[in-house]
């Protein structure tokens, strides 16, 4: 399936430049998503409230304002709403940083791609961007069954088919092996 996917990748970035466009757009658009940022601002700011709330209850106990049960019982509320707070931080601060690396890696994409390099190898970043789902298999207008036959469904409707992936690696693997043959002749 990866040797399929990166020949669907070549004939796609090969002939319709307005589509790799297109997908490399939706992608920066997502790695470049501030809700993340925004959330991520937004619990930070929770948290320091929520710290500043838990430092005013015990000056308030110290001040001798209320009684050791009820400043024990708002603490221990204070302290876990505290940790599930710097827990939401350490989540959405891996997944800011997740984007970025998405983001830098697509730019990358986005560099090759116009410099006319196209993937070498499989790349599982890619293919996740850019694919939807792969669908293995179907059945033909006789009802006989194709179970070679793969479809990748990529992401803003676009999709690339390979209607015998079998015969299809098969030619592929034997012609590399000929290439091959010949580059050492």
């Amino acid at each position: 399936m990866e040797n399929a996917f990166l020949e669907a990748y070549k004939l796609l970035a090969g002939s319709f430049d307005d589509v790799i466009d297109s997908v490399v757009g939706v992608i920066e658009d997502i790695s470049t998503n501030n809700e993340d940022i925004g959330r991520l601002k937004k619990e930070q700011k929770a948290l320091e409230n929520l710290e500043q709330r838990r430092k005013k209850l015990t000056d308030l106990y110290l001040d001798e304002g209320i009684s050791k049960e009820a400043y024990d019982e708002k603490y221990e509320e204070l302290s876990v709403k505290i940790q599930k707070s710097r827990e939401n931080i350490e989540i959405l601060q891996a997944n800011v940083s997740n984007q970025k690396d998405v983001g830098k890696r697509m730019a990358s994409l986005k560099k090759a791609l116009s410099d006319g390099n196209i993937l070498e190898e499989f790349d599982r970043v890619v293919f996740e961007s850019i694919v939807e789902k792969v669908i293995v298999g179907e059945v033909n207008d006789d009802g006989t069954v194709d179970p070679f036959k793969l479809t990748f469904v990529m992401k803003e409707n676009g999709n690339s088919v390979f209607p015998n992936a079998k015969d299809w690696f098969k030619r592929k693997t034997m012609t590399d092996a000929t290439d091959a043959a010949d580059a050492v002749d």
